[in-house]
């Protein structure tokens, strides 16, 4: 398989095959890897999957690893959850925008109010059994 997505002037309005699945980035993360999309052409880095690229709509896309860490943008406090986070409550789900790489979404555990998770908090990411990403103050 290659590392780049490819289409002929025949093919290009037909949708291929991401150079990274779903499955595949979940079990980067369970890894702690957080490997995303980027484009060749404009260098538009991207979490989301993407076959080609929304700025510049190049069909020259990379897988890319991205640092684990980076700076809280905004978030809510959330102090009802779901099941899966019952024992995490109340915590933020965050923007963060990594150091070297795009915006993502995450949960920062534990978190009460706006006091104990300024925004620019430095963030890491850390591997978890639950659900989406979740990152830990720095």
């Amino acid at each position: 398989m290659s590392a780049t997505a490819t289409a002929t002037p025949q093919n290009d309005h037909l949708a291929g095959r991401p150079v990274l699945s779903l499955k595949e980035q979940k079990e980067l993360l369970r890894d702690g890897k957080v490997v995303g999309f980027h484009c060749g052409k404009c260098k538009h880095d991207r979490f989301d999957p993407m076959l080609r690229c929304p700025k510049c709509a190049s069909t020259d896309i990379t897988r890319r690893e991205f640092s684990k860490t980076g700076t809280i943008v905004s978030y809510t406090i959330q102090s009802v959850a779901s099941e899966q986070f019952l024992n995490e409550t109340p915590f933020a789900f965050a923007l963060i925008k990594l150091d070297d790489g795009p915006m993502v979404s995450g949960w920062v555990p534990y978190i009460r109010n706006e006091k104990e998770l300024p925004m620019g908090q430095k963030v890491e990411y850390v591997p978890s059994y639950k659900p989406g990403m979740q990152f830990e103050k720095r």
